[in-house]
């Protein structure tokens, strides 16, 4: 491979770790849902309501559940998603709420309703190279122009 894209952290022999970006989870919730009014979601906001959960093992639903978990707060975990994109898309169809990095509730713009949540879940991600290996002319300008574009939002 040239490059990756993951959430950090990562810890693999043979894998040069940079970081790229940090973004903050925000709540999702469906158009008209009664919890929109709120200026901020907090966690207490999301108990008993049906909650569209990153699939397990994944390191999203592990900060997840051991946020709700430490606050003894409990979530009716309707839909397990493989991806922050397709739990959102899952909001927007009213299948319940979730809680995702900002920039992917931003590119669903008017299909949900994304609210600031508290506490704060920080998700970090990162770009992968393969250590021994020397980067292409190319992997270097994707990577560069990766870094711009997300400086711009």
């Amino acid at each position: 491979f040239d490059f990756g894209i993951a959430t950090l952290p990562i810890n693999r022999q043979g894998i040069e770790v940079e970081p790229l970006f940090t973004a903050d989870g925000v709540c999702v919730l469906p158009m008209g849902h009664e919890l929109a009014k709120k200026s901020e979601i907090v966690a207490e906001d999301l108990a008993d309501l049906p909650f569209i959960s990153m699939n397990s093992g994944s390191l999203l639903r592990y900060q997840t559940d051991e946020l709700f978990g430490r606050l003894g707060i409990h979530r009716v975990l309707s839909v397990e998603a493989p991806s922050t994109l397709l739990a959102t898309n899952l909001v927007a169809k009213g299948l319940g709420v979730s809680i995702v990095h900002s920039f992917i509730a931003s590119a669903y713009g008017d299909q949900v309703i994304a609210k600031p949540f508290t506490p704060t879940i920080r998700y970090e991600y990162g770009l992968l190279f393969p250590a021994a290996q020397t980067r292409s002319q190319i992997t270097n300008v994707f990577v560069e122009s990766l870094r711009d574009d997300l400086k711009k939002t």
